[in-house]
């Protein structure tokens, strides 16, 4: 059995007391005196040799006078209302469009005070590029209308997947409509040397069908679209153009979805037989998938609002259609080069 030696006992030593203040371990029973209490502990603190600790009592706490006591602040409380499930929406809130553009005005007066004209180029009409004579400069389209339909409320529509219209200029005699800028419409991508895939079908199709339900959610439809009334944008962004020639409608088929299919991936050449009413069938069907055979199919006499969950609107990304975009642009501008330089 080990014997503990003197030296290693521990001899605890606090800052400021020496060691004749230091006071041996006691125990309850040999310490006591009589009419001792228990509770008188004998507690030294580091640094402190016969200094007097009182406790504050509650009675010796100063309060403080009524002019300093400061008053609890109030939170003020948000009124919120409690929807239970079963309760009906006063207002439904609808996001149209990303609101670049504030609504048009119908102007009486010549639009070429305000614009400047670059170029002209047909897209189903004339339609002039120019810019704004005021800074910051900005881009737009400035086109004669001649059948205008319900032109007060088309040109108020917005949505992310529709041309945007800026003004409205009636000036002797014409109606000049003026509409954001597009780089270039869905028939001048076709006419690239580059084919599309299905993805960029499939991207193309998600953003005009997004477009063409608007439409028709507001008893509008867009008899003759096709891809020379569909423009693109630098952004890979479609939206269908010429909007102010849509008509009222109560149904709106999916046919005119179907047709832009086969432009894109037959280099727009539609057969005869189709075009006048026929199955929507490709020329080569065992080069295109089944999901593009099967939307083409359904689409030939379906309605919108049937091919809602289709599989084959889906968006992957506005980017994949970029190099395409970039590519007709050049294409669409080289001849006015050409020209002008010769």
């Amino acid at each position: 059995m080990s014997t503990e030696s003197p030296e290693s006992r521990r001899l605890t030593r606090f800052p400021g007391v020496g060691s004749e203040r230091l006071r041996q371990p006691q125990t309850p029973n040999n310490n006591l005196q009589d009419g001792e209490k228990s509770g008188n502990r004998g507690t030294r603190f580091p640094g402190s040799l016969d200094h007097d600790f009182t406790l504050l009592m509650g009675a010796k706490l100063e309060e403080p006078a009524p002019e300093r006591r400061s008053p609890r602040p109030t939170v003020p409380r948000i009124p919120l209302s409690v929807n239970t499930g079963n309760a009906t929406p006063r207002q439904s809130i609808v996001i149209d469009q990303v609101g670049l553009y504030s609504l048009p005005i119908v102007r009486h007066e010549n639009p070429w005070l305000k614009y400047t004209c670059l170029r002209r180029m047909r897209r189903g009409s004339l339609v002039q590029v120019a810019c704004t004579k005021s800074i910051p400069t900005a881009m737009v389209t400035v086109k004669e209308t001649r059948k205008l339909l319900e032109l007060d409320q088309v040109i108020k529509f917005r949505h992310s997947n529709l041309v945007v219209f800026i003004g409205c200029y009636k000036y002797d005699g014409k109606t000049m409509l003026v509409s954001e800028y597009a780089q270039v419409s869905l028939r001048q991508t076709i006419a690239i040397p580059y084919d599309f895939e299905k993805t960029h079908v499939s991207e193309v199709c998600s953003q005009v069908f997004e477009g063409m339900l608007y439409l028709s959610g507001h008893g509008f439809s867009h008899k003759s679209l096709d891809s020379s009334k569909v423009l693109l944008q630098s952004d890979g962004t479609v939206k269908i153009a010429y909007i102010e020639s849509c008509q009222e409608t109560g149904f709106t088929p999916a046919r005119g979805l179907g047709l832009l299919v086969l432009e894109m991936i037959q280099k727009g050449v539609i057969p005869k037989h189709i075009q006048e009413g026929g199955k929507l069938v490709p020329n080569l069907p065992i080069l295109w998938s089944a999901e593009l055979i099967n939307f083409l199919e359904i689409t030939s006499h379906c309605s919108l609002s049937d091919i809602k969950m289709n599989t084959f609107l889906k968006s992957l990304s506005p980017t994949i259609l970029i190099p395409f975009i970039s590519y007709a642009q050049l294409e669409a501008i080289a001849p006015q080069i050409k020209s002008s330089s010769g």
